[in-house]
């Protein structure tokens, strides 16, 4: 059965700054909105993100970040340790992110009768594999400025 909260409450975050905080925090950003935005996408449907695949991305952020001052030492087996933290999380984060994206396009189905709402909300599959979460920020965005989602 799914369970919907009548408005979940979720950061207003500009894509400007995020990619920002992306750029500034070498890559850890992205994760860390993953694991911060979990329990509001999670009430927005069935497709849940549970404790693994919300944190594990974020944690192997930073052991890939640490294993890039590593490589410094021992080059070889450095980048390679951190090139497989990396590639596991991006794996993870994506699975994450498509899980979202159904959520968010559940919750919008539901909360507005319009058939044309939860079609135009996160429809591309592509730019989410791509862009992933400043993809679907865009639409947080948007939902907020419709006020089909309560602002944090």
């Amino acid at each position: 059965m799914e369970t919907v909260v009548v408005n979940p409450r979720i950061k207003r975050v500009p894509l400007l700054m995020m990619v920002l905080l992306s750029v500034v925090t070498m890559g850890i950003y992205p994760a860390y909105w993953v694991y911060s935005r979990r329990d509001a996408f999670n009430q927005m449907g069935s497709a849940h993100v549970g404790d693994v695949l919300g944190t594990v991305p974020l944690i192997l952020g930073f052991v890939s970040l640490g294993f890039s001052f590593k490589s410094a030492i021992s080059p070889i087996w450095g980048s390679m340790a951190g090139g497989l933290a990396s590639l596991v999380g991006a794996v993870m984060m994506i699975l994450a992110c498509f899980r979202y994206r159904e959520n968010l396009r559940f919750y919008v189905k539901i909360r507005d009768a319009s058939p044309l709402a939860a079609e135009s909300v996160a429809r591309s599959w592509f730019m989410t594999l791509i862009f992933g979460a400043l993809y679907l920020q865009y639409h947080v965005n948007r939902l907020l400025d419709a006020g089909l989602l309560d602002p944090k």
